[in-house]
């Protein structure tokens, strides 16, 4: 095979060869990355034992504590059946779901932007997601409930796009529930995923009633094999009630709520302090970014330059902890040009759904936490807003 049939090869599949790269990249990076088991035990118990106990015949919610929704965990079980019980086989799986969800936003991606700086995104995210020495990495065994549930939750706000773009695409729509249940079935939180799958079925691009109740349907699937699972197993209504009421009286405790206003899901006194000692800064970063970004957005010449300065600037704003008040940012634009974005549905739809994925960190999205795994989709929002505005 000569230099040109590679070049034509490369042209005509560019999509496959770049999701092949970042899969090479993820796996090979892997060998030579050396993660933060930091709190090994306390932190990441649940996830390695879980799997174990539910192959062991223990039921979730009857014989095991448990405030999480229990796909992850079934899918971890499944995987220690498979592979066998060890940590290794978590990690295959967190390389798999990294994978997966590196992939998909670079597919996202490529719907608002061009191939190149499409794959040059996946790769920073995989440099900062995947790769990032700590326990809010995609690797590690941390939380797998929500990681598998982004995974889930990207693939379907994909083929929701993949439909508003497509004619006769009710497949696409179709595929765009079944994840959202399987989101769902992940984590309580991804519910709010379905109000955007709702949203484009009935009112962006509508469809017939009878489609509509079968999305619905379709929605339900995976959760009702997840949770149907578990009463096949023993698990009595009385006792799943009584779980639920556990978790409710769990995330309504006073540390709890202290818990969640520190990670940025209600407003507090704390999720501004993170942004007053660099306001200043904040606001000299979003003007020189947006000139930068204006001078060379038609400029080849002056892209290179642009985004070191950018890096630099990045830098010197600090923005690994305090997150540049990205979703408010990104709100108050929403919010301001609504009209606009309702005749760009396919704009409102990225928005929205990255609006809604880092809805649990909203107040105060850290970076060098949770938010390192879900800024990436409000950056590509901001990005394209941007974009577009010029």
């Amino acid at each position: 095979m000569n230099i040109q049939s590679i070049k034509d090869s490369y042209k005509n599949h560019q999509d496959i060869y770049n999701i092949i790269f970042i899969a090479l990249f993820i796996v090979i990076g892997f060998c030579f990355f050396k993660a933060n088991f930091n709190g090994f035990f306390t932190d990441k118990g649940r996830e390695l034992l879980f799997p174990q106990a539910i192959l062991e015949g223990k039921v979730l919610y009857k014989d095991i504590l448990c405030i999480y929704f229990p796909l992850s965990f079934q899918i971890n079980a499944l995987a220690y059946k498979i592979f066998g019980i060890s940590i290794s086989t978590l990690l295959l799986m967190g390389i798999i779901n990294s994978i997966i969800i590196s992939s998909v936003l670079y597919l996202i991606t490529k719907e608002f932007l061009s191939r190149n700086i499409s794959l040059l995104f996946a790769a920073t995210y995989v440099l900062g997601a995947v790769f990032n020495a700590s326990l809010f990495n995609l690797l590690l065994p941390y939380s797998t409930s929500f990681t598998y549930g982004i995974s889930a939750f990207l693939i379907g706000v994909y083929l929701l796009i993949k439909y508003l773009k497509t004619e006769n695409a009710n497949n696409y729509l179709n595929w765009a529930y079944l994840f959202g249940g399987f989101a769902l079935a992940c984590k309580s939180e991804f519910l709010f995923l379905f109000f955007i799958l709702a949203l484009t079925s009935f009112i962006l691009k509508p469809c017939s009633l009878k489609q509509n109740i079968k999305n619905i349907m379709i929605y339900t699937i995976i959760p009702i094999i997840s949770f149907g699972t578990l009463f096949l197993q023993g698990l009595t209504l009385s006792e799943f009630t009584q779980a639920l009421d556990f978790m409710h009286r769990f995330f309504t405790t006073d540390s709890m709520i202290y818990h969640i206003k520190r990670t940025g899901s209600l407003p507090s006194w704390f999720s501004f302090s993170l942004y007053l000692p660099s306001l200043y800064k904040l606001v000299i970063f979003y003007g020189i970014s947006f000139i930068l970004f204006k001078i060379s957005y038609n400029s080849k010449l002056l892209k290179v330059p642009a985004i070191i300065a950018g890096v630099y600037l990045a830098d010197w704003v600090n923005i690994g902890p305090n997150t540049i008040l990205l979703p408010l940012v990104v709100s108050i634009l929403l919010i301001f040009n609504i009209q606009k974005y309702f005749k760009d549905k396919i704009l409102l739809v990225l928005i929205l759904s990255a609006l809604v994925l880092n809805l649990r960190m909203f107040w105060a999205l850290q970076l060098h936490i949770y938010g390192m795994m879900t800024a990436n989709i409000l950056i590509l929002a901001l990005i394209v807003i941007i974009k577009e505005t010029l």
